[in-house]
């Protein structure tokens, strides 16, 4: 079977997250599926969705699932496309800053955790925060582990990752700014699962790395803008051969002072690299053992034989033995 026909449909699967800063009203509800849908996105991760009820519910074929949290500040969801909604599986909540998603397309389980992690200012105030939120990532990735081939990472990660460094091997060339204490929390559980930064492995301008933006007042007064690069899809190292693509986009109707994070994957790629190696009819000539023509007289007198009839079937030199 190709890879095509193994994903069917699926040729480039678009992976996003978006801090969408609130969901609670339906007019927003209905922008950010369209955005889905101008994106081309198949699933969406979102983060800050502020609707602790929870919301689930289609429109021209997508399908919004906002799950319940115990706090109105937070809050995260899905949009899944409509070629991969009837590929969706099952979903579940970690915490109220991790989720999961598994679909089933042709026979691959690919898993989609979708995570908020504390800001660093909340962090600042205790430590705790970012070893609860790491300690429920790490329950995800055990839970799933066993029953995906593919393994998606997105969402906010209010971190900071920086520049590369050969002391980790998550971030791509073009990470941008300087790795902050969180930065370094999430360069280390990268590390200790294998996983990789997609938006840091290609060059973009520098406004489509940005991934959140803020304006702070100096105490001289004067107003600056503040980019920074937070925001993270993540894959498998052993993954990153499928890696098309992905950036940050800011034009999204869906207003909010993140941005739109879409990492692209060749899936059918995926496919052809995990399927058995069919044998060639060179990998199933029968071939001779050299190690045996010291030790026979028949069997050095056989592979000269051989060497004889397989020479004299060659075609002519153009030039001859010294040029």
């Amino acid at each position: 079977m190709s890879g095509n026909r193994g994903f069917k449909g699926l040729n480039k699967f678009n992976l996003a997250c978006f801090n969408v800063r609130g969901l609670s009203s339906r007019s927003k509800q209905h922008q950010i599926i369209e955005d889905a849908k101008n994106y081309k996105l198949d699933v969406c991760c979102l983060q800050e969705t502020k609707a602790p009820e929870g919301v689930d519910y289609c429109q021209d074929g997508y399908r919004l699932l906002l799950l319940p949290s115990t706090s109105r500040h937070y809050g995260l969801g899905f949009v899944v496309s409509r070629r991969l909604s009837d590929k969706f599986v099952r979903h579940w909540v970690v915490s109220d800053r991790v989720a999961v998603a598994q679909f089933k397309v042709a026979k691959s389980v690919i898993s989609v955790v979708n995570v908020y992690a504390p800001t660093s200012g909340l962090v600042a105030t205790s430590h705790d925060y970012l070893e609860e939120f790491y300690d429920s990532l790490e329950r995800a990735l055990t839970d799933i582990e066993s029953s995906s081939s593919l393994l998606f990472v997105a969402g906010d990660f209010n971190a900071k990752l920086g520049r590369p460094s050969t002391a980790f091997g998550c971030i791509g060339q073009h990470g941008r700014g300087r790795r902050n204490y969180t930065g370094l929390a999430l360069a280390e559980f990268c590390g200790s699962h294998q996983l990789f930064a997609a938006n840091t492995a290609f060059q973009h301008r520098a406004c489509h790395t940005t991934t959140w933006s803020m304006t702070r007042r100096l105490a001289s007064g004067i107003t600056v803008k503040v980019y920074n690069q937070i925001d993270f899809v993540l894959c498998q190292n052993s993954q990153k051969s499928l890696l098309l693509n992905a950036r940050s986009y800011a034009g999204t109707s869906t207003c909010s002072d993140h941005r739109l994070v879409i990492a692209t994957f060749d899936l059918p790629k995926f496919y052809v690299l995990t399927s058995p190696r069919k044998h060639t009819p060179q990998d199933s000539r029968k071939k001779m053992d050299v190690q045996q023509l010291t030790a026979s007289a028949e069997r050095r007198q056989r592979y000269r034989d051989q060497v004889e009839k397989h020479v004299t079937t060659l075609p002519p030199l153009e030039k001859d033995v010294v040029e």
